[in-house]
């Protein structure tokens, strides 16, 4: 596994680097149920906070930048 996906993804909470686990199985079965009803799925907390700030940030600097 990619040590840059523990700083972005909650691996703890969202193992997806095993998706055998029946907590992931179950977890991609909902998206799946999600998507097929509403074209859309959400996963709570799936981004960790700190990883959102940091493209907050980045965005930011493209915005004053017009990139």
């Amino acid at each position: 596994m990619d040590d840059r996906l523990k700083t972005i993804v909650d691996l703890k909470k969202y193992p997806i680097h095993d998706l055998r686990l029946p907590k992931i199985k179950k977890k991609l079965k909902n998206c799946k149920t999600d998507l097929n009803q509403f074209n859309c799925s959400t996963i709570t907390n799936f981004i960790k906070l700190n990883s959102i700030r940091r493209m907050k940030e980045e965005e930011d600097i493209c915005r004053i930048n017009k990139i």
